[in-house]
């Protein structure tokens, strides 16, 4: 659809050096994780910062970037019951609310942050330099909707606000249907 290559683009666009932009895209990682679980964060954050390495000049330290994502990702689902299946299994088995949940595991997720924050400080402030410029890519919003609209009818009914024998056949239904 696109959406890597625009979030890829936004990011180079926002970073003036290579410590700036590995910063942006570990609190990405981080916050996203927290959705779309620690898995699906890195499985959709590698091939963007992929395509971030092949534009940039000469980066430096991309395993170590990469080491960082996935600590960001995994730390940050650790946030909501959501952010990976052992959440879940807490979240539901010991019938925790939502705000319990959150409660328990913040200190964890800003200590996180803060050591991530001191970690990133070791990628050089080296200014980006970009190799060759491109078009601008755009993605189809339309594309969006019903994947959009399923998640979020997904998450209401992990956080118990929709019933799950209405979301599951609904999303079935929709993605059989709709495309």
């Amino acid at each position: 659809m696109g959406i890597l290559a625009v979030l890829a683009e936004k990011m180079i666009q926002l970073s003036k050096t290579t410590r700036h932009l590995v910063g942006y895209l570990i609190l990405l990682s981080f916050f996203s994780s927290m959705f779309l679980t620690n898995d699906v964060a890195i499985l959709s954050l590698i091939p963007i910062f992929i395509t971030i390495v092949r534009k940039v000049k000469d980066f430096p330290n991309i395993a170590y970037s990469v080491v960082l994502f996935i600590m960001a990702a995994n730390l940050g689902s650790s946030i909501l019951p959501f952010g990976n299946p052992q959440n879940l299994f807490l979240y539901s088995y010991y019938h925790l609310t939502i705000i319990q949940f959150i409660s328990w595991m913040l200190p964890l997720a800003l200590f996180s942050l803060i050591i991530l924050f001191f970690l990133h400080l070791k990628i050089p402030k080296q200014t980006l330099s970009i190799q060759k410029k491109t078009s601008h890519p755009s993605f189809e919003n339309k594309k969006l909707l019903l994947p959009g609209l399923s998640f979020l009818l997904m998450v209401l009914a992990v956080i118990g606000i929709v019933p799950y024998m209405y979301v599951v056949p609904l999303i079935f239904v929709a993605f059989f249907f709709g495309g």
